[in-house]
């Protein structure tokens, strides 16, 4: 069952990131105002991915998301159309490919999770 975490204020963003999550077949959403509400929030709540809406990513530091995915053991994306905005987030070292299609998102994750295909010797 595929759980996700929205982290930022409830509004036009946080509907828009529910109803796409919904749309990518996650069966349980979580809304939370901040990082440090989200880590209190694992205790219960064990998500597969970990959204940051833009209001959100620009009072969360790059030490508190590592920690939050490192806690979660899920991937975070920071959700902004501001790019520089989610950089300055993230860190140096990370790049920004997209934006990318629902439906991207989805093949690209189910194809992380599915099993390795078995392979035999002739």
């Amino acid at each position: 069952m595929e759980h996700a975490l929205i982290i930022g204020a409830d509004g036009p963003e946080a509907e828009s990131a529910a109803r796409g999550l919904w749309d990518a077949d996650y069966q349980s959403i979580m809304r939370v105002e901040d990082p440090i509400a989200a880590i209190s929030a694992l205790g219960d709540f064990h998500p597969n991915l970990i959204m940051v809406l833009p209001r959100a990513s620009s009072s969360a530091s790059i030490a508190a998301l590592e920690q939050l995915s490192e806690l979660a053991g899920a991937p975070v994306i920071v959700a902004t159309s501001d790019v520089d905005q989610a950089l300055d987030c993230l860190g140096p070292n990370v790049s920004l490919e997209g934006p990318f299609a629902i439906d991207a998102v989805r093949q690209a994750r189910d194809a992380a999770l599915a099993p390795p295909a078995m392979r035999h010797a002739a």
